[in-house]
């Protein structure tokens, strides 16, 4: 957003020089540059439509300033018709356009615009056109408010009708694109057909010519999100949709089409206007949000005054109401508490708030959870033992709960189920176990063997471990009550209803009661809470590949690594593999090092040296060999 330095003096006093100015929009969350000696080319966050305005950006600098939006002077805007009188015009959607507003206008010439008029448009990097179409430019870059002009005599009918496009339907633009719409698309059409691209772009048929002398000006709210997706979807991305899908203050229509009929009074003397129309479809709902001013200083780490709040509030125009307040009707980002925070710090000075470190404190073993170390030792020992964890559905459905035949009333069910296939809690976790049996394709192999902890749903919620294998043994060691293990086999009504394709071995029970050689003695844990601090500088990773005797364990190999050299912070294999090419017995071990200097990035001299005496360890120790 260019932002002439000359335009913004005429809503509000400037009492700073231009790179001053350029510091306090920085120190509002607007970066920006001095790109001339009167122009301040800012950047417009996405959320902040209401900016993309001088009267925006005036708002801004007066509620810093402590001052009074100087508000131009307009002509007596309450003679407006709330339904047009010499032309129809019908909105099919009004939530997709809320409100339209414009006026009819007699007497007009169009010519090129006065010298002035003309510096004006320039100083926003655009181009005069005409003395009509510059206004309606200048009118949005000053107010916020998309306006285009349509030629009065080339609009063919009785009615305009505002509505989505047809898919198919094309329309020449502007441009002189030709445009391929479709569903969605906002249009407004006469009895001629399209004639408009709306919120996005004039058709070329009823635009401005040099001998138009009656015309219609509008200023119209459209659907931010249909405009967007408009812009994105045929590659039309202008000044009036860039701020329509950030948003408008769609209160304020009236003063914008004011505004463009005192400045083209100033250039067409003679001319005479005919109606207003202002359909108003407007939500009468206001945006109101809950403020905890002790908040203040939980969020920012500083303390600002109540009565700073409430004057930046006054000057932002966000209104207190009943201990609450009410966001203005151009702030469409201020919804929660958290926002009108973040306008607090913005008054007070961003640049202002200093990062503060945390506060040292002792952590206290005693608060580390228990029952998650319990879990992670159980996993980890099975996982050991060749179990694969899976993680199932909480929910089951009519289906297999009447497959399971248990008693419904003490079945627990959601408050609104999601589906048919959601309605009850599980009661066991051998439901999700059956459909992994019936869907894995590993089921014709004999070393599939599975386990899940989870939560179970029986009269009350309990925590539980189901254990499930190909084979007897790998379940009968975790329990002395073999009645307690299930074999799902072919006899089982289970097996059919579930379309297994080979039977399996089942054990569940309450996880407090897993042996305690899994289950292990919790205090005797050492759970001292070990911190590193993260380096600021990236680490070098290198790899290296070896073929060393096929007995060698890789954890001995890793571990070797790990003592060559201190940078080495992490090792990882990745690979391991025999092959023919490599002498009978041997295996190739492929490993990921990541090597950390906390002082400097590290040089790859540095990993060069520390990986040559890795290789020379493992040689000496191993009789390893670099693979090729």
């Amino acid at each position: 957003m260019k932002l002439p330095i000359n335009e913004l003096k005429k809503y509000v006093s400037v009492k700073h020089s231009n790179k001053e100015l350029v510091e306090i929009f920085l120190s509002l969350g607007f970066e920006g540059e001095l790109i001339d000696d009167g122009i301040i080319d800012l950047e417009i966050t996405p959320n902040r439509g209401d900016c993309a305005c001088v009267l925006g950006l005036a708002r801004e600098y007066a509620a810093k300033t402590d001052q009074k939006i100087n508000f131009p002077q307009l002509a007596n805007n309450a003679q407006y018709n709330n339904k047009a009188q010499i032309k129809e015009i019908y909105i099919q959607d009004t939530r997709a356009c809320p409100r339209y507003t414009g006026a009819v206008i007699n007497g007009v010439k169009v010519k090129s615009s006065s010298p002035t008029l003309q510096a004006r448009i320039k100083s926003f990097g655009m181009d005069p056109i005409n003395n009509v179409v510059d206004i309606t430019n200048l009118v949005m870059m000053e107010q916020g408010i998309p306006m285009h002009s349509f030629d009065f005599d080339l609009i063919k009918g009785n009615k305009m009708t505002i509505r989505e496009a047809k898919e198919g339907e094309t329309l020449m633009t502007l441009d002189k694109k030709i445009n391929h719409l479709v569903s969605g698309v906002m249009v407004i059409e006469d009895a001629g057909g399209l004639m408009d691209l709306a919120g996005i772009m004039g058709g070329e048929r009823s635009s401005i010519k040099a001998t138009s002398t009656k015309i219609l000006l509008q200023a119209a709210v459209f659907d931010r999100k249909i405009i967007r997706q408009t812009a994105k979807l045929l590659d039309k991305n202008t000044e009036a949709s860039y701020r329509y899908e950030r948003g408008i203050d769609a209160e304020k229509t009236k003063e914008a089409i004011e505004m463009a009929i005192k400045l083209l009074k100033n250039e067409c003397s003679q001319i005479k206007i005919v109606e207003k129309i202002d359909i108003n479809n407007l939500s009468k709902e206001k945006k109101i949000i809950e403020f905890n001013a002790g908040k203040v200083k939980k969020l920012l780490g500083i303390k600002i005054d109540q009565k700073f709040i409430e004057k930046k509030f006054n000057s932002l125009g966000i209104k207190k109401i009943n201990g609450k307040y009410k966001a203005p009707s151009w702030r469409h980002d201020l919804l929660i508490e958290e926002d009108l925070i973040e306008e607090i710090a913005r008054m007070f000075d961003l640049t202002k708030i200093k990062p503060q470190q945390f506060t040292k404190t002792n952590l206290n073993c005693r608060s580390i959870n228990k029952s998650y170390y319990q879990k992670l030792k159980i996993k980890n020992r099975l996982i050991e033992q060749g179990f694969t964890e899976i993680l199932s559905y909480t929910f089951i459905s009519d289906r297999d709960f009447g497959w399971l035949n248990l008693d419904k009333q003490k079945m627990l069910t959601p408050i609104k189920a999601v589906s048919k296939e959601f309605n009850y809690l599980r009661p066991s976790l051998l439901v999700g176990m059956l459909k992994v049996f019936s869907q894995n394709r590993w089921c014709y192999s004999d070393g599939m063997k599975l386990f899940e902890i989870g939560s179970v749903f029986y009269l009350k919620e309990m925590s539980h471990i189901a254990i499930a294998s190909y084979t007897l043994n790998d379940i009968a060691q975790y329990t002395k009550e073999k009645n307690k293990i299930i074999f799902v086999d072919d006899s089982h009504s289970l097996y059919r209803q579930y379309n297994l394709k080979k039977a399996f071995y089942f054990l569940e029970m309450d996880l407090s009661i897993f042996p305690k050689n899994i289950n292990h003695n919790i205090q005797r844990l050492n759970l001292t809470n070990d911190f590193n601090n993260v380096s600021d500088f990236p680490p070098m990773i290198r790899d290296i590949a070896i073929v060393v005797d096929g007995k060698i364990s890789s954890d001995i190999i890793m571990t070797e690594i790990k003592k060559a050299d201190k940078s080495i912070k992490l090792v990882e294999q990745f690979d391991e593999f025999t092959s023919s090419k490599f002498e009978v017995g041997k295996k190739s071990l492929a490993y990921h090092l990541i090597f950390d200097n906390k002082k400097r990035t590290m040089a790859k001299e540095e990993s060069d040296r520390a990986l040559g005496k890795i290789i020379e360890k493992l040689k000496n120790k191993f009789q390893a060999k670099l693979r090729e």
